[in-house]
């Protein structure tokens, strides 16, 4: 009987110091605290891996009918330029998401590093020496070697692509608006910590127009960071996803910044209802992990079938599956990998002194990696 008194008075004891500790912590928002890590508002949005699938096949579907399919039918083609409007905003809010939860800028821009820049690397050089080999046409380097090398300079360099260097990938332009926002997003976030949620998602909203007004399509980035604030606001009504169809107005011979504003709102509608909900159903997964060697390898893929005298409903399949395997490969051998080294180093610049939470943090990369 003394033993089991002792054993309930112990008990007692710890829940005491449990909940003395816990009447301790600060009891500050998400938006208003970067140091916190376990709030609903950055759990893995269940939708993300949806929206990445369905921007992979739009994307490939639009570079298999520009090239496949000799650019026809022409509303379609343009509609499913959607794809890299997805990829775009997608990246801005997950991207923001994940930020919000740790400060550390140092491991935050080295993860980024080894997550885009080895795959890049790697398939930029691919393309260099099959386009020149194969698709001389298709080549865009210049005849002149100085000309050609600071191209590809430019290229690896990956930032000069937003300010106007050709790139040699022509899906790689996107890439370099995105990794400029990883450099510029961390400080702002930062610097606006300090203004009320609704502040903020103001000076956002601005950054977006004035976005849109320099560099065009390039604002849904920013407007990826206006979705993560809505999505944390209210929950999307069914109704928006009518909204959708707004992508349509690409098919029409008008100004390109209505196309621009029309596909803007057709993938904030569509993220905004799919992203906290639309769960990808598990065999897809797989291509959803892919999903960024596959819009670095599908464009060789596609002009690869283009050899072909097949006709454009057997090359699709075809450039999928080659797509689709050349992306695994990739994936399998270097973008993994690499990722996988960024988070060593990271744990053992843990180890050295950095006060991280890293369960936390594993479950917030996972949940960003693959944008």
């Amino acid at each position: 009987m003394a033993g089991r008194s002792t054993a309930q008075g112990l008990a007692g004891m710890r829940r005491q110091r449990t909940q003395a500790n816990r009447a301790l912590l600060p009891t500050t928002s998400v938006e208003d605290s970067l140091q916190s890590v376990t709030s609903k508002s950055f759990a893995r949005l269940p939708g993300a891996d949806s929206i990445r699938v369905l921007a992979l096949l739009a994307v490939f579907l639009h570079h298999s009918i520009s090239v496949l399919g000799a650019g026809q039918p022409h509303w379609f083609l343009e509609c499913s330029r959607l794809g890299t409007d997805l990829f775009l905003i997608l990246s801005g809010c997950l991207i923001h998401r994940s930020l919000r939860s740790r400060p550390d800028y140092r491991a935050y821009l080295i993860r980024r590093f080894f997550r885009i820049y080895p795959a890049f690397a790697f398939m930029l050089l691919v393309y260099i020496g099959v386009l020149y080999r194969f698709f001389p046409g298709h080549s865009k380097l210049p005849i002149e070697p100085a000309a050609a090398i600071l191209m590809v300079i430019g290229n690896l360099a990956i930032l000069p692509l937003a300010f106007g260097t050709t790139p040699i990938m022509t899906v790689s332009w996107a890439l370099g608006f995105i990794c400029l926002f990883y450099v510029l997003t961390p400080p702002m976030i930062y610097c606006l910590k300090s203004y009320s949620p609704r502040v903020r998602l103001l000076i956002w909203a601005v950054i977006t127009i004035l976005t849109f007004s320099i560099a065009g399509r390039a604002a849904l980035i920013p407007l990826g960071v206006v979705l993560s604030k809505v999505i944390d606001i209210a929950a999307a009504p069914s109704w928006v996803n009518l909204f959708s169809i707004t992508v349509l107005g690409r098919a029409f011979d008008v100004d390109p910044r209505i196309h621009i504003i029309c596909s803007a709102i057709a993938a904030f509608s569509l993220c905004w209802w799919a992203l906290p909900q639309l769960r990808l159903a598990v065999r897809l997964e797989s291509l959803s992990r892919i999903s960024y060697s596959f819009y670095l390898t599908q464009g060789l893929a596609v002009l690869a079938l283009g050899l072909t005298p097949l006709p454009f409903l057997i090359a699709m399949p075809l450039a999928f599956v080659c797509a689709v395997t050349g992306a695994s490969l990739v994936y399998r051998f270097i973008e993994k990998p690499f990722f996988a080294l960024s988070g060593r180093a990271h744990m053992h610049t843990s180890r050295a002194g950095a006060a991280i939470h890293i369960g936390a943090e594993a479950q917030i990369w996972d949940g960003s990696a693959r944008t």
